[in-house]
């Protein structure tokens, strides 16, 4: 039994459109392939800059066992304030936010005295120093107006 096999007359259009579409995604991933697979350059070598990192653990440390007070760096970052409540969220030493009523305790001998519509005020080892809140930006005028006609 011989078998023979034969080349078709024509080729179909349809038979060629998906040949060149085969090569295409082929080459397409030969060219991905060479240009993901290069090894990474080395990367560009910039001047080193010392940057002094403020370790809040090392720093309470330090107001405990040393002479020197610790630094005290409170930001505001917001204020709820009520007739005869209010709460301050504050960020004491680049510490996450907390939110804190008067009289609580922010670190060792600094307590929250007074809070305010415009900032809050903290006691330090008898000393009481103001910070002042961020100011809420102006959006513009209030809501629908109506403009006269000219």
């Amino acid at each position: 039994m011989s078998v023979t096999w034969r080349l078709p007359q024509t080729v179909s259009p349809v038979r060629l459109i998906h040949a060149a579409g085969l090569l295409a995604v082929a080459a397409g991933v030969c060219v991905w392939g060479y240009v993901l697979y290069q090894p990474e350059s080395a990367p560009v070598q910039e001047a080193e800059v010392s940057v002094i990192v403020a370790d809040a653990a090392g720093e309470a440390m330090a107001g405990w066992f040393g002479s020197e007070p610790v630094r005290l760096d409170v930001t505001v970052i917001g204020l709820v304030r009520k007739s005869d409540r209010a709460v301050a969220v504050l960020s004491v030493n680049g510490s996450p936010a907390q939110a804190y009523m008067p009289g609580e305790s922010l670190m060792n001998d600094v307590v929250l005295t007074s809070i305010e519509t415009d900032g809050v005020t903290v006691e330090r080892a008898g000393v009481e120093s103001q910070i002042a809140a961020p100011a809420i930006p102006d959006t513009g005028p209030d809501g629908i107006s109506r403009v006269p006609r000219a």
